[in-house]
């Protein structure tokens, strides 16, 4: 995924993120432990869909503001 910003003086930003797995399927079960002892604890996971939400409002604005809808 990138994200590419042109700023007002002309410059270009850039934001490239990728995910490449060829190993074994270890953060999958790290993961899915950490979501089962954080409902057994009644705690919020490392990773919720509420601290990934600020992240995800933001890319959406980039999209409306990318197609002139916004």
């Amino acid at each position: 995924m990138s994200i590419q910003l042109k700023a007002a003086s002309g410059a270009i930003c850039t934001l490239s993120l990728s995910f490449n797995n060829d190993g074994p399927l270890d953060g999958i079960e790290l993961q899915d432990r950490e979501f089962v002892a954080s409902i057994r604890e009644r705690r919020e996971p490392n990773a919720s869909v509420a601290q990934a939400l600020p992240c995800y409002r933001t890319q959406r604005e980039l999209e409306l503001q990318l197609h002139g809808a916004h």
